[in-house]
């Protein structure tokens, strides 16, 4: 130790101390700390002045152990570190700029950097630019935050954090956006605060989550967080996730509580993913489960869940849906993929017709394929069923679906419909085969055969003879009771645009309704076939001989509201038949719209 006397009064003082001894809550080993400085007189105490090469060969503190460091300490509150003006109290500030101290922590690897680390008084100290790397180099622990002041406390330290940023081993999540509270105390690290949660795959499967309570704790060598994740926007609650990561041998999982998504108008899938854009819109209804990713310190990943979709409405390529329920059993939740035979019901969908109560099994491809296995419902009095396919979702492709039709009964079809001028009997099988893409749906070589026995076809309606000739007035009078052993329906087209259907109609053999029947039974030998083509929009199509029967819905639908909603209003539909020779369009649709008498007139 030196000391020299100054003019001034003062004295100077220069050293070395060398320190070996508890510290805190701690140990240091080798530590050395050069000393140099002035006191007395009236100059005060000044003690390191300029920038000090500081270093120690072990530190303690708790249960982070720290190895040999080296690193300059330079003044921040003027000439010397510690400065005490004469009659004043002792100020501290210091700082070191690219601090890099390694260790260990627990039994793991510790490593931190910090761009300046800055004492601000006897109990306070500010880095800014961390960077803390725990665990094993194949799975670590990455925190990086912009700034992180703390505090001294009894035998912890304390403070706040910001801008915060973190990945946890091989977790497919990164936290970012970070601020809040962190303390350290009985060798226990303990974070609260918000956070956003983003996916860190290249093309991400979700788009980015915001928890305002997520907690994150390290003890025993394990790191455990959790919090509530909700949409950023509207605070639509999605999951409560809870995080379980073990520094020693880089294994962990995360679990994913979904306790129920409910999606409307204000709230739709695509705000959560991109991977339904252009699969389904207008979603109404919930999904609830439960989703589990694991992983190990040699990068192995593991996921799986269950989730239900329940009573879920939505707009599909193939048309409008209703009543949605199904379990989703996910062998890699990640990938987003099942085992095969999942099962959903469905209410109804509306391809054109309607189909409802079906049962459709599927299985959940990687790449966004979906393997339908075979789809199944009541239609027509037999069955329609879905064959196997394979849709693709990734990229705007078509969708093929083929449709296979078993034991349609005429009659169901043309009294669902609302055909009320045309009766029919007999049974058809066969396919249709549809594509949809970005034009809309269509069917391409549909075809439907009745069965051995034939059927009956009537058509009970009138016809405007001005307009389709002798010949075609001899076709409907024989279509007014004809009996088929062989027909065959062809259909072709949009179904939402121009489509056409083809009637041949084979081994033909008439009633006895009309005199143009009488006449050509007289002439039995000759062989009768008929071929009948019907074009028009198809939907249209349906729609207009609904409303021959019941205008009520064209009406409504150029009302700004339902017809049945229009206060005051009672409708009624009456019918009026007219001769069938009529040569024009006999049919007088009524429809009575008048408010309800008044029961008190006379």
């Amino acid at each position: 130790m030196y000391f020299a006397a100054q003019p001034s009064g003062a004295t100077n003082v220069q050293t070395v101390a060398v320190l070996d001894g508890p510290i805190a809550s701690g140990r240091v080993t080798g530590l050395r700390v050069p000393i140099n400085g002035t006191f007395g007189a009236n100059g005060g105490l000044q003690i390191g002045r300029g920038c000090v090469d500081t270093r120690f060969s072990a530190l303690q503190v708790g249960a982070l152990r720290l190895g040999a460091a080296r690193f300059p300490i330079c003044p921040t509150r003027g000439p010397a570190i510690v400065t005490q003006a004469p009659g004043g109290s002792i100020r501290l500030g210091a700082q070191t700029n690219n601090l890099r101290l390694q260790g260990t922590l627990g039994r793991s690897p510790f490593l931190l950097n910090a761009a300046r680390l800055a004492i601000l008084g006897e109990r306070s100290f500010e880095t800014t630019r961390l960077a803390v790397r725990l665990g094993r180099a194949s799975s670590p622990v990455a925190i990086d935050a912009e700034t992180l002041r703390g505090d001294f406390r009894g035998k912890g330290v304390g403070g706040s954090f910001g801008g915060m940023k973190a990945t946890i081993g091989t977790v497919p999540l990164l936290l970012s956006d970070s601020s809040g509270d962190w303390s350290f105390d009985n060798n226990r690290l303990a974070l609260n605060g918000g956070v956003t949660v983003s996916d860190r795959n290249e093309n991400p499967r979700f788009y980015p989550l915001r928890s305002d309570d997520m907690r994150l704790t390290l003890a025993d060598n394990v790191i455990r967080a959790n919090g509530r994740l909700v949409h950023p926007d509207s605070r639509t609650p999605v999951t409560d996730v809870t995080i379980e990561h073990r520094l020693s041998s880089g294994d962990g999982e995360a679990v994913l509580d979904v306790p129920g998504i409910r999606f409307n108008n204000g709230f739709q899938p695509e705000q959560l993913t991109r991977l339904t854009e252009g699969v389904i819109a207008l979603v109404t209804g919930s999904v609830n489960g439960r989703g589990r990713i694991a992983w190990s310190g040699s990068g192995k990943v593991d996921s799986s869940g269950a989730f239900n979709v329940v009573d879920t409405d939505f707009a599909a390529p193939f048309g409008p849906v209703t009543g949605l329920n199904t379990t989703v059993n996910f062998t890699d939740l990640l990938a987003i993929e099942t085992a095969p035979n999942q099962v959903a019901t469905v209410a109804s969908i509306n391809p054109g017709i309607i189909v409802e109560n079906g049962t459709i099994r599927y299985q959940l491809l990687r790449d966004q394929l979906v393997k339908v296995e075979r789809g199944e419902w009541p239609f027509m009095g037999g069955k329609l069923i879905l064959q196997e396919t394979i849709l693709n979702f990734a990229r705007p492709t078509a969708k093929r679906l083929t449709f296979e039709v078993v034991g349609l009964d005429a009659k169901t079809f043309v009294t669902t419909l609302g055909f009320a001028e045309i009766s029919a009997t007999g049974v058809f099988d066969g396919v249709l085969p549809m594509v949809f893409d970005e034009s809309g749906g269509r069917i391409v070589g549909g075809r439907l055969d009745s069965r051995e026995g034939g059927g009956t076809l009537s058509y009970n309606g009138v016809v405007n003879r001005a307009n389709i000739g002798m010949f075609g007035g001899l076709a409907f009078d024989a279509l007014r009771s004809l009996r088929f052993r062989s027909m065959v329906i062809r259909l072709d087209g949009y179904l939402d645009g121009e489509f056409a259907t083809r009637l041949t109609i084979d081994q033909v053999a008439l009633g006895d309704a009309t005199k143009t029947q009488r006449f050509l039974k007289s002439i039995n030998r000759i062989p009768f076939k008929f071929n009948v083509t019907i074009k028009g929009p198809f939907r249209a199509l349906i729609a207009t001989a609904k409303s021959f029967r019941d205008p009520r819905t064209v009406i409504s639908d150029a009302l700004p509201v339902p017809l049945d909603e229009v206060p005051g209003i009672v409708t009624e539909v009456r019918r009026q038949e007219e001769s069938q020779t009529q040569t024009q369009t006999p049919v007088n649709e009524q429809v009575d719209v008048a408010p309800p008498p008044d029961q008190d007139a006379k």
